[in-house]
């Protein structure tokens, strides 16, 4: 009989962990890929948080000189036409406290009252990327287990104003924090590094009589990397047709780059950056003409057409400054795939910027 009973609890462990891993693969594989915003200058406005390009929770810690936890607060309207108010918060626990090297350490401690401003009435908490821009939350919602604000000491020692936007308490975010403290587990902020670097290269579409190609890449690092793309060392420019996209794994931050269709102005040397308040970390690929052209040829192989061919020795001083020129069977006209730093129907124009 309790041979049986040992059975039964065993099986019910065995089935509760099953449950368990289920649950954690159905939340894997329900993360997303999520569009990268990405222009000619970098990162878009609407990206960045109270100015600052590194906004996850571990760099908000790791930037801000007072980091804590409060359940109360009160709300100090303010008399001035801008809808804007201070509000006066119970500090519950500090979690991170701190003053500069010019300044005195921050005293503040356990049940505490100080003030913390400002906060708009005019914006509502779905116009989230107005308040990232302004560094503005709107009001609070009441929340039991209360909120964790990021704050950076003034004048007045009982004022204090946001370095970043304050979240919602949540048990594993702490868990979270001791990643980067260098506390009692030495584990402490690192550069990113390197764990995945596939070149996918250039693949023809029979179907729909286009050529793509795609990279994918992945890197490591405490905080999180964020990760942007390079083309022949200048900022890539995003669009229908050019597609970055990232994803957070368990082993780290992952990213693809997809080009569909393919030109043979696409040729070039793709970098694949990743950067954390602790240094950047970067991967090259590398595509040339030669690959573009083999990929339409296997295309177009079936109905013996040739889409693009190299210039003859009639035309081979076409292009200047080691452009190269390749005539199109559609018009039958040389074109200019030009090298790094010039531009032009030919290559005529220098292009350092």
């Amino acid at each position: 009989m309790q041979f049986c009973n040992g059975m039964h609890r065993l099986a019910a462990v065995l089935f509760i962990a099953l449950v368990l891993l289920c649950f954690t693969s159905a939340n894997a594989s329900r993360r997303k890929w999520r569009s990268l915003h990405q222009t000619a200058f970098g990162e878009a406005d609407g990206q960045m948080e109270c100015g600052r390009q590194f906004h996850d929770i571990q760099s908000k810690w790791l930037q801000s000189k007072l980091v804590l936890r409060a359940l109360n607060w009160q709300i100090i309207e303010s008399a001035s036409a801008s809808h804007r108010f201070n509000l006066t918060i119970v500090v519950h626990s500090v979690l991170k406290t701190g003053g500069s090297k010019s300044g005195p350490r921050l005293r503040i401690s356990n049940g505490s009252r100080i003030m913390v401003g400002e906060f708009s009435g005019a914006l509502s908490r779905r116009q989230r990327s107005r308040q990232r821009q302004q560094c503005t939350p709107s009001r609070l919602r009441s929340n039991d287990k209360g909120y964790i604000f990021f704050l950076k000491p003034t004048l007045d020692p009982t004022y204090f104003k946001h370095s970043f936007l304050p979240i919602k308490f949540r048990s594993r975010r702490l868990r979270k924090f001791d990643r980067v403290s260098c506390g009692r587990r030495n584990r402490c902020p690192k550069a990113p590094w390197i764990v995945k670097a596939i070149p996918q290269g250039v693949t023809p579409h029979k179907g729909s009589r286009e050529v793509s190609m795609r990279f994918v890449c992945g890197a490591r690092g405490e905080p999180a990397p964020i990760v942007r793309w390079l083309k022949n060392g200048a900022n890539l420019v995003l669009d229908d047709r050019v597609r970055a996209q990232m994803k957070k794994r368990s082993h780290g931050i992952v990213s693809r780059l997809t080009i569909r269709p393919v030109k043979l102005t696409d040729a070039g040397n793709y970098t694949c950056v990743f950067t954390n308040l602790q240094g950047s970390v970067n991967t090259t690929f590398e595509i040339g003409v030669a690959e573009i052209l083999n990929a339409e040829r296997q295309l177009f192989r079936k109905d013996r057409e040739m889409p693009a061919y190299v210039c003859d020795s009639a035309n081979k001083t076409h292009c200047q400054n080691g452009g190269t020129c390749v005539i199109n069977n559609f018009d039958g006209k040389p074109h200019c795939v030009c090298p790094r730093y010039f531009t032009g129907y030919i290559c005529e124009k220098i292009d350092i910027y």
